[in-house]
């Protein structure tokens, strides 16, 4: 794989839009059938009646609720391997620390509480991608993250003093994965709420961070980006440089639509697994695509549509205010250019009123993608403890190279979609195999970079 250039600015990854609807969901705990239990979770967008199948309830009958678990078969997976005892350090806007589907799952940074740092979500974007990695499983409700088991330490950037921190902490402090959702081109300034913006002009210290990260253990796995910023979300081409996504050190997940919804106007390798027409592209960027929604007509004079092609996510509500985040980009909290001129947001979140009265909402990104990446390392990691104890870069290019391996819908490295689609299943049994060959080799030693590279060798 080619270096990735490193040109280098900030953004948030997810693209929004706000249209209400109210709808109503199934009780859970309806007994399954003749008798068997289901395997699939009673969450309220999974399989709420235990019939042991996905609930379509509220996209109607043509594809699950849960569309992007069943598509990267995270029901397999959880055979395996649910992430216990996986650390993850989620650098985004911090999280919603009462939210139903992530009681249990949230830990804060020591440190941060000490010195009365304040990392409860205001934005949405950080609760929206710890539910993903790891929301509540069984509880009733929701939805069900791909690592329910993991544990997550979210950190909310909101200043560059504040972001600094935040990327010293993921490096130095006990963590296995960083999720990094922030990154941009360099002529956008992005303010992350109406308090705040930033100044885009970053160096090479992101990739720096991600480099360091990397050398001491951790697994930084970062979305592609969607678009050149907040404008109208067209994909574009980033190995001229975009902030972590072009880095080397890192996993870049782009973002793939419902399969057999919306294809993308240009060519795709496999047309089950096309890219979402906001998701960035390059030669030698993309690691893999994920599910991260796309939700418009590609008719060009249409309105955008077909919500339910989005993902459901966590619906944040504001700490002190106690109402609902509406994650939308308008006026001064829309991105800006260089300038000041304005840039106009895609449309694209429906929120939705949980039966349990969770808050939840319709919603797409290359963020919300690259989290069932971070979920599926997490879930590796933890079914295979040989496989984490690896040193920092022999760790990255195992995981990666399983990620790669598992991924469906491209033989070799595509510009747009990398390997294909995230196989969360199939990774976790490679990582396992992989863990075989690791004990096989060392016993109950440590492995070492030798001993990573022997079994990259055989497993890969």
């Amino acid at each position: 794989m080619q270096a990735k250039p490193r040109i280098f600015s900030i953004k948030h990854f997810c693209v929004w839009s706000l249209t209400l609807s109210m709808v109503a969901g199934s009780a859970p705990g309806t007994a399954f059938a003749k008798g068997k239990e289901s395997k699939l979770p009673n969450d309220e967008f999974v399989d709420a009646n235990q019939d042991g199948k996905w609930d379509n309830d509220y996209s109607g009958d043509q594809y699950a609720d849960s569309w992007n678990l069943k598509r990267i078969k995270a029901d397999k997976a959880w055979k395996h391997s649910e992430g216990a005892g996986i650390r993850i350090a989620v650098i985004s806007s911090g999280a919603d620390l009462t939210h139903e589907d992530l009681v249990g799952r949230i830990q804060l940074d020591a440190s941060d509480v000490n010195r009365g740092v304040d990392n409860r979500d205001r934005d949405g974007i950080g609760t929206a991608v710890a539910g993903i990695i790891a929301g509540v499983k069984g509880n009733g409700r929701g939805v069900s993250g791909v690592a329910p088991q993991a544990t997550i330490v979210p950190y909310r950037v909101a200043d560059h003093q504040r972001m600094i921190r935040a990327h010293e902490r993921a490096a130095f402090t006990k963590f296995d994965v960083v999720h990094y959702s922030l990154g941009a081109r360099k002529d956008l300034v992005v303010p992350m709420d109406a308090g705040y913006a930033f100044d885009l002009y970053f160096d090479a210290w992101i990739c720096d961070f991600a480099d360091l990260a990397t050398a001491r253990g951790k697994i930084v796995v970062v979305p592609a980006g969607n678009g050149d910023g907040f404008n109208n979300g067209e994909a574009m081409d980033i190995s001229g440089g975009f902030t972590g996504a072009s880095c080397d050190s890192v996993i870049t997940v782009g973002a793939a639509p419902l399969r057999g919804k919306d294809k993308a106007p240009r060519g795709m390798v496999d047309s089950n697994s096309p890219t979402a027409s906001f998701s960035n592209y390059g030669p030698g960027m993309i690691d893999l695509v994920a599910p991260g929604g796309n939700g418009e007509s590609w008719d060009p004079g249409s309105a955008p549509l077909f919500e339910h092609n989005n993902l459901v996510v966590l619906r944040a509500r504001h700490p002190q205010t106690g109402e609902l985040v509406s994650p939308v980009r308008d006026g001064i909290a829309g991105a800006l250019f260089a300038d000041g001129s304005p840039k106009t947001d895609i449309t694209e979140s429906v929120a939705i009123d949980g039966e349990s009265g969770g808050a939840y909402m319709y919603w797409r990104g290359s963020d919300l993608a690259a989290a069932h990446v971070t979920g599926t390392v997490a879930l590796m990691l933890s079914a295979a403890p040989m496989l984490k104890m690896l040193p920092g870069t022999t760790k990255l290019d195992a995981v990666r190279g399983i990620l790669h391996k598992t991924s469906t819908g491209s033989r070799n490295q595509d510009d747009y979609q990398g390997f294909g689609m995230l196989n969360a299943d199939a990774a976790v049994k490679k990582a396992i195999k992989f863990d075989d060959c690791l004990l096989r080799r060392v016993g109950g030693a440590t492995p070492t970079a030798a001993d990573g590279n022997y079994c990259i060798d055989r497993v890969l």
